[in-house]
């Protein structure tokens, strides 16, 4: 419910309702105040509806393990996309590791986060995911290589907590020499240096 310049109107589905005052309300642009409101409202949907998109793409597009597999519940599996691959299926009947030889011999390419396997038929089928690949990359986007152990370095921040004091005493140093230069000058003409 929303009260305009002594009238009030509310939206219900496609319908609006004007309780009072629908000439005013008409004659000081009720209707284009509604339909601007109504334009908000649709661009706040499409907008959440895009960030909604937007989380569930940064989430599921990312590439994953086929070697590791694990049983997810029937909410987890709502968002994802089945991937239907007998072979696979038959393989984790059995087990939820594969090797890499097993692994390329199904031939899947693009296995992603959003994707999950059905096994098995009814109210008894299990559901299985693959896991995440863990990313090694460099700050180029190539993949990094295997150097060694990990180094951690400890890094001495920029800005030095005595640099500010110092500097303060630099400047009030150059300004008190300056003030006894200035008193010290020679006088000219009957004024001294520091008269203005």
């Amino acid at each position: 419910m929303a009260r305009v310049s002594g009238c009030s109107y509310q939206l219900d589905g496609s319908t609006l309702h004007v309780a009072v005052g629908v000439g005013l309300w008409l004659r000081t642009g009720g209707w284009g105040e509604y339909n601007l409101n109504v334009r908000r409202q649709a661009q706040l949907s499409r907008n959440r509806a895009l960030a909604v998109q937007r989380e569930g793409m940064r989430r599921w597009a990312c590439l994953a393990n086929g070697l590791c597999w694990q049983i997810l519940t029937v909410e987890e599996v709502e968002e994802r996309f089945e991937l239907v691959h007998d072979g696979l299926r038959a393989i984790l009947e059995v087990k939820q590791t594969l090797s890499a030889g097993e692994w390329r011999t199904l031939g899947i390419c693009n296995l992603r986060m959003g994707h999950f396997v059905r096994v098995g038929q009814g109210p008894a089928a299990l559901f299985f995911g693959p896991e995440k690949v863990e990313m090694h990359l460099t700050l180029s986007g190539q993949p990094a290589e295997e150097v060694g152990d990990v180094v951690h370095i400890d890094i001495e921040p920029r800005v030095d907590p005595q640099r500010s004091k110092r500097r303060r005493q630099e400047v009030s140093r150059s300004r008190r020499d300056a003030r006894q230069r200035v008193a010290m000058a020679p006088v000219v003409a009957g004024r001294e240096a520091d008269d203005g």
